[in-house]
């Protein structure tokens, strides 16, 4: 007899080729239990699924789902050591796909597993010992996994084999998100192959969900390699024909032209937002506009995923580079205490500001990289407040991902002075 069991994913045990169904779910995990154990005692099977019943009808549960199994496979399939032990038969031939994890050299072949998660959302009532069981066992394989795979990545890596070592950091990634290692390794990699929106999008991904799950920022070194990426995709842009120009960046940049052209008139204008997301190149848009107009003002905002949380930490931002470019000190402008009616005091900062811009008579745009990272309290004083005291004086225009479109578009539809302009390839 052959027995084919897998443990890994959604559990499915095949006997000669042939899926064995198991309508009792209780009797289905006590043999996967015993099938990955090879040898358990009564007492042990007692405990861990009969908790809750009195020994003696905790042994007779035993005895009849034994009895139920052997009606289903064969006789022979268990052994009993006298009254203490049940085993599988040394005769039948198992083979379970968790022994991938402790053969030689198998370490390409574990990249070919769709499923890693040992007994995935695979639960059982009221039996709480098998529920820590398979707890314990997930831990374990993802643990063993790590192992295997962090080696087999560095080795390819100082290989050269890049292709390899960027299956396996990829793969890291897919049940470790927050490995350092492994992000660093991939966006090393793309960076060196050019894939620079793939590095980005990699490192962006990597930042939020270390923030959000805790709290925390990524280290120097995967920080450092972010920016070299950075400044090699810029570098890039500077000095070749640069990439593909899409029909959605086409529009977008002659959205931001008419839209421009109008504040340069003097007429009322549209601000212009850039959708897009991560890796979209966004970033080619702003370079191709800039350019063409030689704008030598700019008013550069960039927010990050840490900000969100930061009540009032865009529109101080805002606040400050703004008034750098008026050339007045943010600590002089902004001395002294928010108090109790903070949208109060930042509206009047707002209104200082506009009132000085208006007598430099300067043409200036205002750049906001990532307003998705605007916290709720800013986002509703740069809406309703901000586009209305300094739109007339300073041409501004921002980007967002489309993850947070939903929510811009209730302001914008409020707002009615904005003018979204997405593309997607």
């Amino acid at each position: 007899m052959k027995v084919e069991v897998h443990f890994l994913g959604q559990p499915e045990i095949l006997i000669d080729h042939v899926r064995l169904t198991i309508t009792q779910k209780k009797i289905e995990a006590m043999l996967l239990y015993i099938l990955f154990n090879g040898t358990c005692t009564r007492d042990e099977l007692v405990a861990i699924f009969w908790c809750d019943c009195d020994e003696e009808g905790a042994r007779g549960n035993l005895r009849n789902s034994l009895y139920k199994i052997r009606n289903l496979i064969g006789k022979d399939f268990l052994l009993t050591g006298g009254r203490s032990y049940i085993s599988l038969n040394p005769e039948v031939e198992i083979f379970r796909d968790t022994d991938l994890f402790i053969m030689e050299n198998s370490e390409q072949r574990l990249l070919e597993l769709n499923r890693f998660c040992f007994l995935d959302k695979y639960y059982l009532k009221n039996c709480p010992g098998f529920e820590e069981w398979v707890c314990s066992m997930q831990n374990t394989y993802e643990r063993l996994l790590r192992e295997r795979l962090l080696p087999a990545m560095r080795g390819s890596f100082k290989k050269g084999d890049h292709v390899m070592a960027e299956k396996y950091a990829e793969y890291i990634l897919r049940f470790d998100i927050h490995n350092e290692e492994a992000v660093y390794t991939l966006i090393k990699i793309c960076g060196q192959n050019g894939e620079y929106n793939k590095a980005v999008y990699a490192y962006t991904q990597y930042s939020e969900r270390l923030y959000q799950d805790m709290h925390l920022e990524p280290g120097a070194g995967v920080k450092k390699e972010y920016e070299d990426v950075m400044r090699m995709k810029t570098e890039l842009r500077r000095n070749t024909s640069k990439g593909p120009f899409y029909l959605g960046h086409i529009r977008a940049l002659a959205a931001l032209q008419e839209e421009y052209s109008k504040y340069r008139q003097g007429f009322p204008y549209d601000t212009c937002i850039i959708c897009g997301e991560e890796g979209m190149d966004k970033e080619e848009v702003w370079w191709k506009f800039t350019k063409e107009y030689n704008a030598r003002d700019v008013i550069k905002i960039h927010l990050k995923s840490t900000d969100v949380s930061v009540d009032y930490y865009a529109i101080r931002e805002l606040i400050a580079q703004t008034a750098k470019w008026l050339k007045i000190q943010p600590d002089d402008l902004m001395a002294g205490s928010p108090g109790e009616n903070a949208d109060l005091y930042f509206m009047n900062l707002v209104g200082k500001l506009a009132r000085k811009a208006k007598s430099a008579r300067n043409h200036c745009i205002m750049r906001i990289d990532n307003l998705e990272y605007a916290d709720q309290k800013s986002l509703c004083l740069i809406l309703g407040c901000l586009l209305e005291y300094l739109k007339s004086e300073i041409f501004i225009m921002a980007g967002f991902s489309l993850n947070f479109q939903m929510n811009f578009n209730q302001y914008a539809e409020r707002d009615g002075r904005t003018r979204p302009s997405a593309w997607n390839r």
